[in-house]
Formats: structure tokens, sequence, C-alpha cells
């Protein structure tokens, strides 16, 4: 064994050093200071990076990496943070009286925030066109209504003294503006806008109507379903109702045949026509209507109280 300074080099299967480092020939590794590169498959450092030829994977910068991905995630989540909008309602009508305030108080803040003349107008067109189209979604309801009365009419007669009203079907007055599709889309980035101004001051925010509260989520347990029922195409009763983040709803009926509540159906949408055949023409029947919301097979929450409509078999 041979000696220069404090190395130790040895040939063949053996190992020299020279200074801290320890080379190694043949099937074993030679270190340089601190890195230690291996070939094949083994794995080369180079300060904190670890490259790997063969199969393993290189790695470049490991601690700047890691800063990197977390930085990342924080803003994914303050994005996600921002696009929850808790201020805007959840029903049409509602939602139609937020924006009417917004609609009315933008021009007062749009210099301050930056908001451009197409958006301001494509508000107001889109403001325009949500009022008027709920209008007429409401005259049209009330002429099915009319269609029903005016069919029963004619198939059962009239009370004495009574008069048959006649069809007038609604004429929509509508914008002469071209319509603005996606106007909740757009006031929602409006506001994320405004909410993310330097200048944003809360006070300007709660004018608007955008300084929402995140909602906290109802006790499952208490959950009941909002059901409403009334009679559509061809005389068979439609069920409507929210969701409220529950997937399923289980609905049962009772048709007033001494069978009591008997299971009809379960949904996964919002809305359901029941499709049983009518009573015998000329009769009629009055069936009621429960549910509760349902969710990864269980039942969650509690029944609602039962909703009745009438039914009339057909012609």
């Amino acid at each position: 064994m041979r000696c220069y300074g404090n190395a130790t080099p040895h040939y063949g299967n053996a190992t020299p050093h020279y200074g801290n480092a320890t080379p190694h020939y043949g099937n074993v590794a030679r270190c340089y200071d601190i890195a230690a590169p291996h070939y094949g498959n083994a794995a080369p450092r180079y300060g904190n990076a670890a490259p790997r030829y063969g199969n393993a994977a290189p790695r470049y910068g490991h601690t700047n990496g890691l800063v990197i991905l977390c930085f990342s995630l924080f803003t994914l989540f303050s994005f996600f943070q921002m696009a929850n909008i808790y201020f805007l309602p959840g029903g049409d009508d509602e939602r139609n009286t937020w924006l009417d305030n917004f609609a009315a108080k933008l021009p007062l803040y749009g210099a301050k925030y930056g908001i451009s003349a197409a958006d301001m107008q494509a508000v107001q067109n889109g403001h325009a066109w949500w009022a008027a189209i709920l209008t007429y979604q409401s005259q049209f309801m009330s002429y099915g209504n009319t269609i029903t009365a005016f069919k029963a009419a004619l198939r059962n007669g009239l009370e004495a003294g009574a008069t048959l009203s006649p069809l007038t079907v609604p004429s929509p007055t509508l914008p002469d503006t071209k319509p603005q599709p996606g106007i909740f889309a757009l006031v929602s980035s409006l506001a994320n806008t405004i909410k993310n101004s330097p200048d944003y001051s809360v006070a300007d925010g709660n004018d608007l109507g955008i300084e929402g509260t995140p909602q906290a989520k109802p006790d499952p347990s208490t959950l009941v379903p909002d059901l409403s029922v009334v009679r559509g195409s061809g005389g068979h009763p439609e069920l409507k109702w929210h969701k409220q983040n529950m997937p399923m709803l289980d609905i049962c009926v009772d048709r007033s045949q001494g069978k009591g509540w008997e299971k009809l159906d379960t949904s996964d949408q919002n809305r359901y026509t029941d499709t049983h055949e009518l009573p015998p023409a000329g009769s009629a029947a009055v069936w009621r209507y429960k549910a509760i919301y349902k969710h990864k097979g269980a039942q969650v929450g509690q029944w609602c109280e039962p909703v009745p409509v009438s039914v009339m078999g057909g012609v």
C-alpha cells in the first residue's frame, strides 16, 4: 500500500484516496470532494441536484423546485378562493334583484376600477335581457295555466253563469339590443377585477353587492327538499326542487287508493315528471308526493311535508 500525504491509492479493486476524495475503479464509486457520480443505474450528485443516468430520474435544484411547487399550489389555492362567488344569490328572481343594483351602481365605479366601456355596456345589455326574459317566462307560465283551464272547460263544461276565457298568447317585450349570454359569468369576472384592485374598499363592495362572506355548509341532517308539484304536459304531475348540493332525491307517492306511500323513483335531476296512468276519463284524484335527499346510497336529512296535486282523467 502506497500513501501520498493523507491519501492511500489502491489499484485493481482497491480504493486510492487523494485528499478527502475517494475514487473507485471497476464496480466501485469515485467521489471528488462531496460529489459522488455513479454510472449505469447509480446516481451522481452535484451540489443539491441528483441527476441519474439509465433508469433513474434526474432532479435539479431540489430545494428550489420545492419552493416553486409550494408557491404554485398557494397561487392556485388563492385563485379558487377568489373564484368562490359568495355574493351571488341562488334563485333567478333574487339574482335579478341583485343585478338591478349592480348594473345601476357599476357606472359610478367604472373609472376607479378600470372597467371598460364595452364591459359596462355588456352589463347593461345583459341586465335588460335577464329582466325581460324572466318577465316573459312568468307570463308564459300563467298562459300554460290558462290553457289547462280552457281544456278542462272544453272537456267538462262550465259552472252556471261562467264564461270561457279566450286564449291570448302573451307577446314578449324584449330589448332592442343583441342578447348578452353569460351575464353572471361576466359580472363575477368584473367583481374579481374590482376586488383585486389596490384601490378596493369594503364600502365599495357593499355598495355594489359583491362583498359577500363564505357560506357555512348546512348540516346534512337538517336538509329538507323544497318540493313543489304542478300539472305539467298532458296533465301529468311535474315535481321540482333545489338540489342543495345533494346528488339524488328519493320520491314517494300516495295516489289515494288505500295503498299508502309507495316508492316512485330516485332522481339525480332537479325535476321529475310522473308519467303514471291518469285516472279514468271524467274523474279526478288527489295525488300526494314527499321526498328526501339521498347521498352515497343512504337517505339524508328529513322528509318534506306531503305536497298534494289534483289530477284529472284524459278525454
